[in-house]
């Protein structure tokens, strides 16, 4: 049976997959977890459907008759704000050149037998495994020798410049080296909840791309992904964000060429504040975490308030992504209004940096 269906798929380096709760959608011949396998970057157990015959369409490319692993990203949902029908990644990148043009908002894909890059921006060695793309980095620490890490790309790591995973902080003593950080338990995965140390670090260096003074993430997991050996760790959207990216694999190489955004300084949530989005369309904003000793915890905050409003706007007309970015301005003081247990009150809250 022919069925077409729109669906909203987010763009990742990694593989294709499709909410559980909503592969019947795609009309395939997905049936009930028939197995539960270990995911090769996280190793972590899920459940998975494989839908077959799956046919999927982007302006001007077509992925006929496709296998998709279908496993459950409802956990997901709430930290990003959105309902996600799925994930496209690998199938694509493989296929096509992929640009990926951040301050446009725009991914153009290429024909790889065709395409020829001319621009000036930076190439970096670009390396696959596991349907996951890598690329070497260097990263300098104050009184340290520069270190060498090959690291995953991660597009769907929105708020991560680069995060070392535990076997790699473990190994090269890097909580001794960053004193000033602070522990953020906030950020979610497919595997749960991740516990990892946030700092600075001197700069990274991509090739002859100088990254200075950058935020950096020091992983503390003992399982999931950020636990993995294979990998030192993870450049994020924070950092890719600031260039078109262009994952020319015909040739094997990451092509970064620096936008408008380059030059912006490397901040970090200055509230202290996780947030997750609930309900019907994800409006009801919920405080899901709250970072010990931060302005949030100050203010008088607490897990679980819901925030109605901040400075007399409501809360449901703000993306979790604006409310991110609105958290990153140095003294900026906002009033929210939250309701607890059926109790309204007005919370003022000045921001600092926590790194």
């Amino acid at each position: 049976m022919c069925h077409s269906t729109a669906i909203k798929l987010v763009l990742l380096g990694s593989l294709m997959f499709s909410s559980c709760a909503k592969a019947q959608r795609l009309g395939s011949s997905a049936t009930p977890p028939l197995s539960t396998q270990n995911n090769p970057i996280t190793s972590i157990p899920v459940d998975v459907v494989f839908a077959n015959n799956v046919l999927i369409k982007l302006p001007g490319a077509e992925f006929p008759s496709q296998t998709i692993a279908v496993i459950a990203l409802d956990p997901l949902e709430p930290f990003s704000g959105l309902a996600l029908d799925g994930i496209i990644g690998y199938g694509l990148f493989s296929r096509y050149i992929v640009e990926i043009d951040y301050a446009a908002n725009r991914v153009n894909l290429y024909n790889p037998q065709s395409y020829y890059y001319s621009g000036s921006g930076t190439r970096l060695p670009l390396t696959s495994e596991k349907a996951h793309f890598f690329v070497p980095v260097k990263v300098v620490m104050s009184g340290r020798t520069p270190l060498e890490a090959k690291v995953m790309i991660d597009t769907g790591a929105p708020t991560t410049t680069i995060t070392l995973n535990s076997p790699f902080v473990e190994k090269h003593d890097l909580l001794s080296v960053f004193r000033s950080r602070f522990l953020d338990r906030s950020l979610p995965g497919l595997g749960g909840e991740v516990k990892q140390v946030l700092s600075r670090a001197s700069e990274i260096q991509l090739g002859d791309l100088l990254i200075r003074n950058p935020t950096i993430t020091l992983a503390q997991d003992a399982a999931g992904s950020l636990a993995n050996s294979d990998f030192d760790g993870i450049i994020g959207g924070e950092l890719l964000r600031r260039f078109r990216v262009i994952f020319d694999t015909a040739h094997d190489q990451l092509i970064l060429e620096p936008n408008a955004h380059f030059a912006e300084p490397y901040e970090h949530n200055m509230s202290g504040i996780g947030l997750r989005a609930e309900g019907k369309d994800f409006k009801t904003i919920k405080i899901y975490r709250i970072i010990r000793d931060s302005p949030a915890a100050q203010a008088g905050l607490r897990e679980g308030d819901e925030i109605m409003s901040i400075d007399g706007k409501p809360a449901f007309n703000f993306t979790l992504d604006k409310m991110y970015q609105m958290f990153k301005q140095e003294g900026r003081e906002y009033v929210l209004s939250i309701l607890r247990i059926q109790k309204r009150l007005q919370i003022k809250i000045k921001l600092r940096r926590l790194i």
